[in-house]
């Protein structure tokens, strides 16, 4: 199978910089969410698997890949024991003419799974053996608290979308919860939350919330499905605002893409210090995350200012975007020593 090189999925959405034209991203295509993230980096894109094994007749085929696009710095978005196989593959063929880099989207609460521990012990191995530059994280103050890691944190890219194609928004007043089901993601208590908002007249879903229906009306409820791709951001876009106060976050993407779309999504506090005077985040976070009540008039402070301002919640937007671009640009250009 050939490599999968600057696929749409990896291109359509990205920033554009031709300071990064030699930087090489590789994710995983299994691992949805860094991949979203990945994409609207700048620079090359590779995606490999996670899940199945890079034999020797894959591996080749990747290196030749690689040594076809004349980079000279790659960035592994996300970890894993085929991720740890191409780099010491890559250092071996390519010596220092390629220095490589990792971004860890991991939150500590994951470490309940020893694989995320496992990845971290080994991205530490890696770097102090000499095969990797510098380790960075999109968690906030990561590098605060595990040695070897880059202080400062990587700002996630808001997908780049022209606000030409944005969707109309719906006539209701509607919120949309693209939660999954699991204690993490926090989603019963937004939807709880979403459904007593008298600010809502519609709460649209991708995931049913089993059981609920027994003990509280859902007559605001709207099952959308498991969206991806256009249908998600056209969704997104549509929505009079998004929410998704979940129990532990680094950057969601959910709110990136949202921004994207013009529209502005709630999240948890996620200690960007970049952005604590930002409008838009302020208006964009709650601390009652698990506190239905409360985080329903969270929910209408939000829902209420995109409602009766659409003007000024997109120009809010459009300030974020710009400043977060500049802000995420600069910081990946000195994390990789551009």
């Amino acid at each position: 199978m050939d490599p999968l090189i600057d696929t749409p999925e990896v291109t359509q959405r990205m920033h554009v910089n031709p300071a990064f034209d030699r930087v090489l991203h590789i994710a995983h295509h299994e691992w949805h969410g860094i991949r979203s993230a990945t994409a609207a980096y700048p620079g090359r894109k590779l995606l490999i698997s996670a899940d199945e094994p890079l034999t020797p007749e894959r591996l080749l085929p990747v290196l030749d890949a690689i040594a076809g696009m004349n980079v000279t710095k790659v960035i592994f978005q996300g970890y894993s024991s085929n991720a740890d196989q191409l780099l010491l593959a890559i250092k071996a063929r390519f010596l220092d003419v390629i220095d490589c880099f990792v971004l860890t989207h991991v939150t500590t609460v994951q470490f309940e799974h020893l694989f995320e521990i496992e990845q971290i012990r080994t991205l530490q191995t890696r770097f102090r053996m000499g095969s990797l530059t510098s380790l960075g994280s999109v968690k906030p103050d990561f590098g605060a608290s595990f040695e070897d890691f880059y202080p400062d944190t990587i700002i996630n890219f808001a997908p780049n979308i022209d606000p030409a194609l944005h969707v109309p928004k719906d006539e209701e007043r509607t919120l949309h919860v693209p939660l999954d089901v699991c204690w993490r993601k926090n989603m019963y208590t937004n939807i709880v939350a979403a459904q007593k908002c008298p600010s809502v007249d519609r709460v649209k879903t991708s995931n049913f919330p089993t059981g609920l229906a027994d003990i509280l009306p859902l007559d605001k409820l709207q099952l959308t499905g498991y969206l991806r791709g256009q249908n998600l951001l056209d969704e997104m876009g549509r929505s009079t605002a998004l929410v998704g106060a979940t129990l532990a976050e680094c950057q969601p993407m959910t709110q990136l893409e949202a921004f994207a779309m013009g529209t502005p999504a709630l999240t948890g506090p996620l200690a960007m210090r970049e952005f604590e005077t930002d409008p838009l985040m302020t208006l964009c976070t709650t601390t009652n995350l698990d506190n239905p009540h409360l985080l329903s008039k969270d929910i209408g402070r939000l829902m209420d200012a995109a409602h009766s301002d659409p003007k000024a919640m997109k120009d809010m937007i459009a300030d974020h975007l710009s400043t977060r671009t500049r802000l995420a640009t600069e910081r990946l250009a000195e994390f990789v020593g551009l």
